[in-house]
């Protein structure tokens, strides 16, 4: 027996981190390749051996050997596909090192890494985790997962935490490498999970997020990976919010191409893989599968793009800072009249933006409300179109201002004259619209303001 043999026969006396670490590559290797046939032995996502194995995968994704990186994403393909929620806990580190270190590799080695990302993606949360406070929802709304010894709060809940884990850290590392090289896998990593697991998993707002900054890469290959994206992103929201949030961030030259292939995407995105909960529950019916595939029906308009509220897709702005600065408090009490009406004209200006970010508005409906019933009709009417323009904005967080409001509104309708008349009318109509007041709350306005 030679002595690599020797070394090789002792080596699988020893733990598997010291297998998987050892100094010599062939032992690494070799430890991957008993590791990765093991986990594909394993029938039940329960086993110890699989909470013993999670924690390695960090260090032996980054091995400096080539061949033995692949195989050690071998393993841990095997593993993901053997394990069960609980192994979620180690997604971000774990993301990370494939990230950092398999996004540049050989085509087998990127590959790979893909392939990794999606199981993890796949995984759900069926068993205690601990985690400290994260975005559950993607933007506004924070929680804190249950700790050690409660039930985890649902599987919608891990994926959401999941997806933060994926795009919000590992993922937007990946787009602002400086190598072009490891940004276009990324990309091809976003495109593949929407295009199989659809937007219900995949948060669209975290890729349109993305996308501005990678449409202005200086590699064409990047380019055209982001155009790829943001054509199958269209089949899943629809082209409308898309081209809202996004055409205004382009180039010309990418707008006009997307404008060109935009004709041809249709409205039938469709899941094709499901995540792990849903993958024992019954298959739909096959006539189901087989009247989406043959072409225009009725059936088909079924399949259309979820529908996804565009203001959902759109970062908050906070208005309340920049109108502290603004000079707003010291303008609404001038004497003269176009002072008063440029300082309500620079919240009307603010509040104009897609989604107001959530605050202390209190004072400022407060002074509305006055500002309503100004001497001065031009006063007036800004005022009102400021309160719409915070309706839309803000919406259902504007609904208690909206009942306060809403007395005085409808006591102006009263005076007939037609430029206030169409300021009303537009924002009532808006702060229906937007959620913050229903019929009942008119009905009562009404009412109370006539006792």
């Amino acid at each position: 027996m030679s002595e690599e043999e020797k070394l090789l026969k002792e080596a699988k006396k020893l733990a598997w981190e010291d297998r998987l670490l050892h100094k010599n590559w062939k032992v690494r290797n070799e430890a991957n390749i008993d590791l990765a046939s093991l986990c594909n032995s394993i029938s039940d996502p329960k086993d110890s051996r699989l909470r013993e194995f999670a924690p390695l995968f960090r260090k032996t994704v980054v091995d400096s050997n080539a061949p033995v990186q692949e195989k050690a994403l071998d393993a841990l393909i095997a593993f993901l596909r053997a394990a069960d929620a609980d192994a979620g806990r180690y997604a971000k580190e774990v993301c990370d090192a494939i990230v950092a270190k398999c996004l540049t590799g050989r085509p087998k080695t990127v590959e790979k890494a893909q392939a990794a990302f999606m199981l993890w993606l796949e995984l759900e949360a069926v068993e205690v985790f601990l985690v400290s406070d994260f975005m559950v929802f993607g933007d506004d709304f924070y929680s804190r997962m249950p700790t050690v010894g409660k039930s985890c709060a649902s599987t919608t809940l891990y994926i959401k935490y999941f997806i933060y884990v994926l795009e919000e850290d590992a993922m937007e590392k990946a787009i602002k490498n400086k190598v072009a090289k490891a940004v276009v896998p990324a990309i091809d990593v976003m495109f593949q999970a929407l295009s199989e697991f659809g937007a219900k998993v995949v948060p669209p707002k975290r890729i349109l997020k993305m996308l501005p900054e990678l449409f202005d890469h200086q590699d064409q290959n990047v380019r055209a990976s982001s155009k790829g994206l943001t054509l199958e992103l269209c089949r899943w929201i629809g082209k409308d919010p898309v081209k809202s949030i996004l055409f205004e961030k382009m180039r010309d030259t990418m707008k006009k191409e997307l404008e060109a292939e935009l004709v041809n995407v249709t409205g039938t995105a469709k899941p094709s893989r499901k995540i792990r909960s849903e993958q024992d529950k019954e298959p739909e019916p096959e006539g189901v599968s087989e009247v989406v595939g043959s072409g225009p029906s009725e059936e088909v308009a079924a399949e259309a793009p979820q529908e996804i509220d565009e203001y959902d897709l759109i970062d908050p702005v906070d208005i309340l800072g920049p109108l502290e600065k603004s000079g707003f408090w010291d303008g609404v009490k001038a004497t003269k009249w176009s002072e008063r009406k440029e300082a309500v004209a620079e919240l009307t200006k603010l509040a104009s933006t897609r989604r107001i970010a959530p605050g202390d508005f209190s004072e400022v409906c407060r002074t509305l409300k006055k500002l309503i019933t100004d001497v001065n009709i031009a006063v007036a009417v800004e005022a009102i179109q400021a309160i719409g323009n915070l309706a839309r904005g803000l919406r259902t967080h504007f609904s208690g201002s909206s009942r306060f409001l809403l007395p005085v509104l409808l006591e102006k309708l009263k005076e007939k004259k037609p430029t206030l008349t169409e300021a009303l009318a537009q924002t009532l109509q808006a702060m229906h619209k937007a959620g913050c007041l229903n019929l009942a709350d008119i009905v009562e306005g009404k009412f109370c303001h006539s006792c």
